[in-house]
């Protein structure tokens, strides 16, 4: 399955257009919480207000988390 990755802030968004293949939705779940979390321990206050948010090919969110937090918030 496709999912896409997008990292999102207040006023500026960098998009997946490409997609990356994984397995199941967890998969995709577990791969996105980890990059958030890489980023939150990483941040030097540049990664600050911005989230990771995953889209399958027609536009419908899963899920995303919040880098600061490194936690999950609402879809």
């Amino acid at each position: 399955m496709r999912f896409f990755i997008d990292y999102i802030a207040k006023d500026q968004s960098l998009y997946d257009h490409h997609g990356e293949e994984f397995m199941s939705s967890k998969d995709a779940f577990d791969f996105a919480e980890q990059t958030a979390q890489s980023l939150k321990n990483k941040l030097d206050g540049n990664w600050r207000g911005w989230s990771v948010e995953v889209h399958d090919a027609q536009g419908r969110k899963y899920f995303a988390f919040q880098v600061d937090t490194g936690r999950a918030i609402a879809a």
